[in-house]
Parts: structure tokens; C-alpha cells; sequence
């Protein structure tokens, strides 16, 4: 037996990256410590990692730093 048979009749398929639904609403969270803040909610994943890389951008051109965290939770 090779490596690439499987002992299943029906081995379950492998899921690509590209797969996940792109529909499903998420929220951005801001993390500073202990504290916890909501920073936008209701958004799609694609959306909040650009709002995310935003802040960022617009952060890094204004040379000030962040100092807590951006977090995109359910």
C-alpha cells in the first residue's frame, strides 16, 4: 500500500481557504490589555480584514503607533 490510499470507501474531501463563505458577519474588536472595545460589527471577513489593514495604513502614514490590537471575532 502507498501512502496516498486511504483504508475508507469515501475519505472526506479537504476544504479549501477559498471555500469559506465570504458572507459571514463578523465583528472587529479593538484589544488594549485587559480592556475590550467594539470597533465595528456586522461586517463580512473580507471587509473587516480591510477596514483592519486600513486603520493601519492610515496609522502608519500619520507615523503614530497603535498601541493595542484590532481583533475580527464572530
Amino acid at each position: 500500500m502507498s501512502k496516498e490510499q486511504v483504508n475508507q470507501l469515501h475519505p472526506p474531501k479537504k476544504k479549501n481557504k477559498e471555500e469559506v463563505q465570504l458572507n459571514v458577519k463578523k465583528s472587529v474588536y479593538y484589544k488594549d490589555g485587559t480592556s475590550t472595545m467594539l470597533f465595528c460589527k456586522d461586517v463580512t471577513v473580507p471587509m473587516a480584514r480591510l477596514v483592519v489593514s486600513t486603520v493601519r495604513n492610515a496609522l502608519k502614514r500619520l507615523d503614530v503607533n497603535m498601541k493595542g490590537n484590532l481583533i475580527i471575532t464572530n
